[in-house]
């Protein structure tokens, strides 16, 4: 009698632990992160940094990216220049791609400057921008202006990127937000 209990038990532990973990296979969503929209010159390194956020947040098991070639003509056929991608446009892309979640970022300006008159060497970062991300599933469009004005003592910065830095950080609390939407 003890070992047909202990069976029983074992069985409905097992079924346990299976069960969750199989309603999250069916959870995956098909994302899809358009190029940033970079309208601040010479500066190529913010597109990596954007892709590598989006590619730390929207990791398998839970986000799929797409890559097909019906994402590529949806998005050339926008014809997107310097301005923020409008809802309508992020569903046509979503539709024409089969993508749940669409995220798309414009960036405006990305600079430190000197500040004077200042006893001190200070740095002043410039950076906004705007995030927006469409999300099929739920309807929910998400459309947030960020910027970033802090300073910092410049003999902080020579030993290493500092805007990129907060460029970077901006990007993950961007990202986060998308995932709550």
């Amino acid at each position: 009698m003890k070992n047909l209990i202990r069976y029983v038990m074992i069985a409905m532990m097992a079924v346990g632990f299976t069960l969750p973990s199989a309603g999250a296979v069916n959870a995956m969503e098909k994302v899809a992160v358009l190029p940033i929209i970079n309208n601040v010159e010479g500066d190529d390194m913010v597109g990596q940094i954007y892709i590598k956020e989006a590619i730390d947040m929207f990791n398998y098991p839970d986000y799929e990216f797409l890559e097909n070639d019906a994402l590529t003509a949806a998005i050339d056929a926008e014809k997107f220049n310097k301005e923020v991608p409008s809802e309508v446009a992020l569903q046509r892309i979503a539709k024409a791609s089969g993508a749940d979640l669409v995220v798309a970022v414009v960036l405006d300006s990305l600079e430190d400057k000197p500040v004077w008159p200042s006893a001190e060497r200070i740095l002043e970062m410039d950076m906004s921008g705007t995030t927006v991300a469409y999300n099929a599933v739920t309807g929910k469009y998400y459309k947030h202006h960020f910027s970033d004005d802090q300073q910092i003592d410049e003999t902080l910065t020579s030993r290493w990127d500092w805007k990129h830095d907060e460029f970077q950080k901006m990007m993950r609390r961007e990202m986060k937000k998308i995932t709550k939407m």
